[in-house]
C-alpha cells in the first residue's frame, strides 16, 4: 500500500520538507497551494474520499486534519485512518535556536550578543533609540523611560562603534538616506504605524524586549544554522 502526504504548502514547507520527500519510494503527496482556503481542501477531500481513507498511512498537517474533520459533525472522519503529523515549525525553530544563542546572565549582555550577530549581516551609517516607552517592559530593570532609553544607547554604542541618537525629531531623522537603524519598544510601535509606513528603505526596525528583538532576528535572517533545521526534518521523514 501507498502513503499518502498531504499538506497546504508554506515556505518552510517548499524549502525544506518537499526536497526531503523527493526520492521517498511508496509515497504519494497532495501539496495545496499556499493559502488554500480550510473550506477547498474539505471539498477535495469530500471528492476523493476513497482514495484518501485507501492509503496505507496518512502525514498531514494540521490544517489538512481539521479540513477532514470538518467532513462529520462528530469530528470522527479519521477515526480508521492511521494519521501522522506533519510538524515542522520554523519560526518556532528560528526563535529556539536564536534564543538560546543570547541567554546572558543580563540584558545587556544578551543584546550585545544580538547586536553582533545583527553586524554580521549589515553595518548602519546611523543609530537612534526612541525614549518614549522605553522604560514599559524593564529591561534594564524598574527604570523610566529616559533612564531605560540611555542604558540601551549605551549598550548599542559600545558594541556598535557608533554614537547612537535619541530619535526626537521625525522629519529631521527622515534626512537620512543612509542604512538606519531604529530601536523602540513595542508599545510605541503599537501607536506609529503610520510613521512606520513612511520611512525609507534603507531604514530597519528593531523592537524591545528581548523576544521581540529575536523576532526581528528572524526577519533579518541571522545566526540560525538553517543545515541543522534540514536535517531535523530528514531525520523525521526518514521515520514516516
Amino acid at each position: 500500500m501507498t502513503k499518502l502526504v498531504m499538506y497546504r504548502n508554506n515556505t518552510a514547507y517548499e524549502q525544506f520538507l518537499a526536497p526531503a520527500l523527493k526520492d521517498r519510494e511508496g509515497f504519494k503527496m497532495q501539496v495545496f497551494p499556499q493559502g488554500t482556503p480550510k473550506a477547498d481542501i474539505t471539498a477535495w477531500i469530500a471528492e476523493h474520499v476513497d482514495y484518501v481513507r485507501g492509503m496505507e498511512k496518512i502525514i498531514m498537517d494540521i490544517t489538512c486534519f481539521y479540513a477532514g474533520t470538518d467532513m462529520q459533525r462528530d469530528g470522527r472522519f479519521w477515526r480508521d485512518v492511521k494519521i501522522d503529523f506533519v510538524n515542522f515549525d520554523l519560526d518556532r525553530f528560528l526563535r529556539c535556536s536564536l534564543q538560546s544563542m543570547v541567554e546572558k546572565a543580563t540584558a545587556e549582555e544578551a543584546i550585545a550578543e544580538m547586536i553582533r550577530l545583527f553586524l554580521q549581516k549589515e553595518t548602519p551609517a546611523k543609530v537612534f533609540v526612541v525614549t518614549s516607552k522605553m522604560g514599559d517592559h524593564s529591561i534594564f530593570g524598574r527604570d523610566t523611560d529616559d533612564v531605560a532609553a540611555e542604558k540601551l544607547r549605551v549598550c548599542l554604542s559600545s558594541v556598535i562603534g557608533l554614537p547612537v541618537y535619541e530619535y526626537t525629531d521625525y522629519k529631521k531623522a527622515l534626512e537620512e538616506d543612509a542604512v538606519t537603524w531604529l530601536f523602540f519598544d513595542r508599545h510605541y510601535g503599537y501607536v506609529s504605524a503610520q510613521e512606520f509606513a513612511r520611512m525609507p528603505a534603507t531604514w530597519r526596525r528593531f523592537t524591545l524586549p528581548i523576544d521581540n528583538l529575536v523576532l526581528d532576528a528572524c526577519d533579518f535572517g541571522v545566526g540560525v544554522d538553517l543545515e541543522a533545521y534540514s536535517q531535523t526534518i530528514r531525520e523525521k521523514v526518514s521515520t514516516w
